[in-house]
């Protein structure tokens, strides 16, 4: 039987190392603008375990729902910026 504790401590180690490696990311580049494939790849590229697109999915809610982020739709996708102040 799995131990789902242990497992659900590591998923929220990820999620936490995920938002503030986004964090990081966007307070170098203040106007960086990608989808969550883009962010993937590019933003998280120095992360020692590349991340699944369900974390990345569940991180970048987390980052929308504290209003640190914005979710664009662009041509039938959705990106993700740095939410601008009103």
């Amino acid at each position: 039987m799995p131990n789902t504790n242990a497992n659900d401590t590591l998923s929220a180690t990820m999620q936490t190392a995920l938002i503030a490696a986004i964090r990081q990311y966007l307070q170098r580049n203040p106007h960086a603008t990608d989808t969550a494939e883009g962010i993937t790849l590019f933003w998280l590229n120095e992360l020692p375990l590349p991340p699944s697109a369900a974390q990345v999915a569940d991180a970048l809610a987390a980052l929308l729902a504290s209003g640190e982020v914005e979710a664009l739709p662009l041509a039938g996708r959705t990106v993700w910026r740095r939410a601008r102040a009103v």
